[in-house]
């Protein structure tokens, strides 16, 4: 959450300080300043050309989404031997355009790895851990509302 906020701080002062400053003078006529940026475009092809607006705000917009990171966020904690709880929280802005029904799948995956961390392989009757909990809602923060799921998990639990 500080991250989007520090980013879109950084965009409106980028903004704000590309956007260049324009002097009246005495006589009324208008002295204009060049742009932080400058004025050059980068030339795409014969017709089309990048102002270095759109290519400063193409930069931030790949840095706020963060299209490599992982759309799961999980905390883990073990309260007790072979009990774990989890807590998972999508991202705030995500680039997958879904997301119903993902939670229990990234829940049951974790769930998976942790009984294997554990040496218990699953089986055909059992998978080696049995959910005790689970809940998946919304979380309205400001300025995005991010799914999020909470679990227990009971690893070696042959149920």
């Amino acid at each position: 959450m500080n991250r989007i906020i520090l980013v879109v701080g950084a965009l409106l002062t980028l903004v704000v300080t590309c956007a260049g400053c324009s002097t009246i003078n005495s006589d009324g006529s208008v002295t204009a300043a060049h742009p932080l940026l400058g004025t050059k475009e980068l030339q795409l092809t014969a017709g089309y050309a990048l102002p270095p607006e759109a290519i400063a705000a193409g930069i931030i917009l790949i840095i706020v989404m963060d299209p490599l990171a992982p759309n799961w966020k999980i905390e883990q904690s073990e309260p007790q031997p072979g009990v774990f709880h989890l807590a998972m929280k999508k991202k705030a802005i995500a680039n997958d355009g879904g997301g119903d029904g993902e939670a229990r799948v990234v829940f049951m995956r974790r769930a998976s790895a942790l009984a294997k961390e554990h040496g218990i392989l699953p089986d055909q009757d059992s998978p080696g851990y049995s959910v005790l909990e689970f809940n998946e809602g919304v979380e309205s923060n400001f300025p995005f509302a991010r799914r999020v799921a909470y679990g227990v998990v009971k690893v070696g639990d042959r149920r």
